[in-house]
């Protein structure tokens, strides 16, 4: 006969065998024990008491829960519906199967849980079945916690009246059987910890008329009533005490005996009640680490986000530096937090593993955790900058740290939680491992999980050294003070600016005051430059300034000399002067004990200057040494992976200046030095004309050894070839000719098809001292030349190519005897400029504008109108114009200061004009040898007259788009001509020059540098090469 009766009597009770399938369950991988008696079953594992459980719940997440939704895939295995806290979790999505009753297959199991994480078999299934009728749910979604509470107690009474009819009852004709089973379960509740403890049910006084709430009226068989009752008022209580606990989540006190009876603490022996209060710690930590994340994104964060406390223009940025992924983690504990309240509700009061919610959070979470760790130091920093400097955000965080559930604690450690968290976890599963027995399967699990976080915790380790060197640099960054009057180019707001290292290192600077001038200067090693500073402090509660003291060294042009490794004496003789009594006051001098000191030199070798700084030990000289070496490795690296301009090679080596590689590498003069060059294309092949003292020479593009010389004249100083004219220009001695393209480069194999010999473009009584082709509005092509005759100033003179046609026609005029002049080639488009100068002047391309021609003539930028010579306007216009435009007196002041260094330079000499180009509409940017400067339409200085250093003597500029490109004696600088910004620095040999002539739009330019070989053939070369846009 059963011990349940019969189950068809009550339609609404399942027929199901809790304890018994349960206990043999856990007896599988433990000790086994004999079989227990069967223990009744709880409440809530009853129709009615499930429908009054979710009605409690609902009741209460009605009022206190924000809903949650869990997402299929974050569960691998069957999810019943259970009482989860109001402050948690909401009713769980109806489209979720993963999560509803019906979709849960139950299965009887013989495996532990944490077999496998994601096996749906690997789930030890709850030992009770639910049913759920809405309709009788709904009648409980008006009531209070008291009411529900009151009710819940009420069931379980009106149950135990029912004895005779329900599952539990006994037929009197087994009582020797019942007897049998609670002497053989109080037998083995010394040997096993996983037996539950039967009651003793002669301590149970029913004499009482309201023991436990129970009526006087209640009649039932006094031995199995009793034993029935208290097993149920027991699980009702812990049923009750957890809701209680879980429901409360100010509650991060209560320990694992307070939720459980005194029989059942009684039935567990001291190992399994101290793992399962480990287990517990674990819950609850859990639970008290979710309430911090939940207060800082429920009461902390909206503020931030949804008021003008932060300044609209910047409040994006700094939400994501300060609050970063907060949310994620919130979520993410959200979901694992209610997963652990559902652990709880299949098995209390004996909670069998957590491992594998532990493995599955970790999965779950790991990128959301490294990268918020990673990203802690810029966080930190970001909000003590932010509370030093706005008085509003850093009274909010003082009401936040006010707020009850913050406990006290401020803003920052609140935000840190996250980063100690992570450690934490390992230790809280080495004690679980502490306490579980031998033959358990978390022994394998526990130890896995525990890996799996502490290999987390490690990888964040580089990324936390990254962002420490990169809030280094913003605090490096806001305390440095560049040279008034000049843009920077430094660009510390790029996001991927770091700081590679920073110390302390000597310099020697003698002065009135300080005999032999040794001095602290702070450097910075950057990703891009070295920075040389001066740290100063006005008041010892100031913060400390680092001014720049010299250039700030590109890692391009950097370069480590070696010295003399012997150390070096340093000594300190100071000046001080003392007042006397009578006001008076006196020298003297003060000496510092002598330190050894190790020395290296920085060399910036664009403009030759050098730096000797010394460290304290020689181990940190080489330290210095090393991580500048580093530093330049990783930028050559970076610029080779993200070039903006790149360089072809068109040449080889037939271009040789000397046999001796001592020769003079300054020497302008050679019969092979290359003066010009072109590229064009002609038929159906790129090809290149270089032009030399001793002739031209044409190649093919890509053919290094197709070099022929074509035209045999001495002394040409330029060419140029406008293919789309079949027009070949040179310059020879003063002296301006065309070619047809034709003649010189046929495209038949039975030779050119026609032959016009050598035209004079210009006057023979002219001598030619500059020209240029290049465009502008209006006109594809324009051919201007700078001429003068003697005892006559120079002129400027403007022509436009004609086509090919009109040259054709014209020689096969029979009425024509004498060959055709220039007027068939090229024609005048634009009335001549006079100049003031009988030197050599140049004319820029492209012009400012349709009817104006910009001209450097004397060492002076002017811009010129052909149409009316009155009409002039010199560069830079430093006077005249209005102070008035600036609020600030300061500004208005230093704008001033800047104009008249400037305008002092400019009249001694010191600044020689070489390009102006157009940034955009109204704007213009003027290249002079050593700097830059922005002007307006009108030529007036914009951005306060702030001007552009150059790291070398410019000889020439060009326009690559929206990238400038300064070309001197060693390298090449491409900048950003909008801002200036130093973008890439391509190092060279030596004598680098810009060998193209002319200016035409999508025409490739052509750069020569000449370099020395140590190997045959060896001598000094020109090497000619193409310059592409990347971008």
């Amino acid at each position: 006969m059963s011990y349940y009766g019969e189950s068809d009597t009550t339609p609404n009770t399942p027929n199901i065998h809790p304890s018994t399938s349960r206990l043999n369950y856990r007896r599988s991988f433990r000790h086994p024990q004999p079989t227990p008696p069967p223990v009744p079953a709880r409440p809530h594992q009853y129709a009615s008491t499930s429908a009054i459980n979710e009605e409690f719940t609902t009741s209460v997440l009605k009022r206190n829960v924000q809903p949650l939704r869990v997402n299929k895939k974050d569960s691998n295995r069957p999810q019943p519906v259970t009482p989860i806290s109001p402050m948690i979790s909401d009713n769980y999505p109806s489209d979720n199967a993963s999560l509803s009753p019906a979709s849960v297959v139950r299965r009887p199991t013989s495996h532990s849980r944490t077999s496998s994480v994601y096996s749906m078999e690997s789930r030890v299934e709850p030992f009770y079945g639910r049913h759920t009728d809405d309709e009788h749910d709904a009648m409980f979604n008006q009531l209070t916690i008291e009411e529900q509470e009151q009710q819940d107690l009420s069931q379980a009474i009106e149950m135990s009246k029912s004895e005779v009819s329900q599952p539990f009852s006994v037929d009197d004709n087994d009582q020797s059987t019942v007897s049998s089973h609670l002497h053989s379960a109080g037998s083995s509740i010394g040997e096993s910890r996983q037996t539950y403890n039967t009651p003793d049910t002669t301590a149970y006084n029913t004499s009482d008329e309201h023991h436990n709430g129970v009526p006087s009226d209640v009649t039932w068989n006094q031995d199995e009533s009793t034993f029935v009752k208290k097993e149920r008022m027991r699980q009702h209580v812990e049923n009750h005490n957890l809701k209680k606990w879980q429901s409360d989540m100010e509650d991060v006190t209560s320990e694992w005996h307070n939720l459980v009876s005194d029989d059942t603490l009684k039935a567990f022996g001291k190992v399994e009640i101290a793992r399962q209060s480990v287990l517990f710690e674990f819950m609850r930590t859990e639970k008290m680490y979710y309430n911090d994340l939940h207060f800082l994104e429920e009461v902390f964060v909206p503020p931030i986000r949804d008021s003008n406390m932060i300044p609209e223009e910047r409040r994006a940025q700094f939400v994501k530096d300060a609050v970063f992924n907060l949310s994620n983690l919130v979520a993410n504990h959200k979901r694992g937090l209610m997963r652990i309240f559902e652990r709880q509700n299949e098995e209390h009061p004996l909670i069998e593993s957590v491992a594998d919610l532990i493995l599955r959070a970790c999965i779950i979470w790991q990128d959301d955790y490294e990268a918020y760790i990673k990203h802690w130091p810029i966080q930190e920093a970001t909000l003590k900058a932010e509370m030093r400097n706005n008085k509003k955000f850093a009274d909010h965080c003082e009401a936040c740290s006010r707020h009850p559930k913050a406990q006290r604690q401020s803003i920052i450690p609140l935000l840190q939680r996250p980063v100690f968290r992570l450690p934490r976890y390992p230790l809280l599963l080495n004690r679980m491992l502490d306490n579980t027995p031998e033959d358990h399967s978390d022994r394998e699990n526990l130890p896995v999980a525990a890996r799996a976080i502490s290999d987390i915790a490690k990888s964040t380790q580089p990324g936390i050294e990254q962002s420490n060197n990169k809030v280094k640099f913003w605090e490096m960054a806001s305390s440095l003070d560049f040279r008034l009057g000049e843009l920077h180019d430094v660009d510390l707001l790029d996001d991927i600016r770091t700081l590679q290292h920073d110390g302390i290192l000597f310099k020697r600077e003698r002065s009135a005051t300080d005999l032999h001038g040794w001095h602290a200067k702070k450097v910075f090693v950057m990703d891009n430059y070295v920075l040389i500073t001066e740290p100063s402090q006005k008041k010892k509660t100031d913060a400390i300034r680092y001014s720049l003291t010299s250039r700030p060294i590109p890692l391009e042009l950097c370069h480590i000399e070696e010295v003399n490794p012997s150390p070096t004496h340093r000594t300190n003789c100071l000046l001080s002067d003392e007042r006397r009594s009578d006001g008076s006051r006196i020298l003297f001098t003060h000496i510092e004990p002598e330190r050894e000191v190790h020395g290296m030199v920085l060399k910036h070798v664009g403009n030759g200057k050098e730096y000797k700084l010394y460290a304290s030990t020689a181990s940190e000289r080489d330290t210095w040494k090393f991580k500048i070496s580093e530093a330049i490795a990783i930028r050559r690296t970076f610029i080779e992976a993200n070039k903006l301009i790149v360089s072809k090679t068109l040449t080889n080596s037939i271009f040789q200046q000397s046999v001796l590689s001592q020769a003079d590498k300054y020497e302008k003069s050679g019969s092979n030095r290359i003066n010009s060059a072109s590229m064009f294309k002609w038929g159906s092949r790129n090809y290149v004309s270089l032009a030399t003292s001793s002739g031209v020479y044409i190649g093919y593009e890509d053919d290094k050894e197709s070099y022929r010389k074509v035209i045999g004249l001495k002394g040409v100083e330029g060419v140029t070839v406008l293919s789309q004219y079949s027009l070949m220009i040179l310059l020879v001695e003063g002296q301006l000719y065309g070619y047809d393209l034709e003649e010189i480069c046929p495209t038949s194999s039975r030779g050119p098809k026609r032959k016009f010999g050598r035209i004079r473009l210009c006057s023979s009584s002219e001598k030619v001292t500059y020209y240029k082709v290049g465009s502008t509005i209006g006109k594809s092509a324009i051919i201007t030349y700078v001429s003068h005759k003697v005892l006559h100033k120079s002129t400027a003179q403007f022509f436009e190519p004609l086509p090919v046609n009109a040259r054709l026609q014209a020689y096969q005029d029979v009425n024509r005897v004498k060959k055709p002049k220039r007027e068939v080639w090229i024609r005048e488009v634009m009335p001549a400029l006079s100049l003031q100068t009988t030197g050599i002047a140049t004319v820029l391309f492209p012009f400012p504008s349709s009817k104006h021609v910009a001209v450097i003539d004397e060492g002076v930028l002017r811009v010129l109108d052909p149409t009316n010579s009155n009409r002039m306007l010199t560069l830079p216009r430093l006077h005249g114009h209005n102070y008035q435009v600036f609020k600030d007196r300061h500004q208005a002041r230093q704008y001033q200061l800047n104009i008249a260094n400037i305008s002092d330079q400019i009249s001694r000499g010191k600044l020689k004009p070489i390009e102006l180009f157009t940034v955009k509409s109204g704007e213009y940017i003027m290249i002079f040898d050593t700097l830059g400067l922005y002007v307006n339409e009108k030529g007036v200085p914009l951005k306060s007259a702030n001007v552009l250093r150059w790291n070398g003597t410019v000889n020439n500029a060009a326009i690559e788009g929206n990238l400038l490109l300064l070309f001197c004696e060693t390298f090449i600088e491409i900048r950003d001509k909008r801002t200036g910004k130093l973008s890439q620095i391509i190092r060279l040999h030596k004598d680098v020059r810009l060998a193209s002539q002319n200016s035409l739009r999508g025409e490739d330019m052509v750069v020569v540098e000449r370099y020395a070989r140590s190997h045959k053939p060896y001598g000094l070369f020109d090497h000619a090469f193409k310059l592409t846009c990347n971008v």
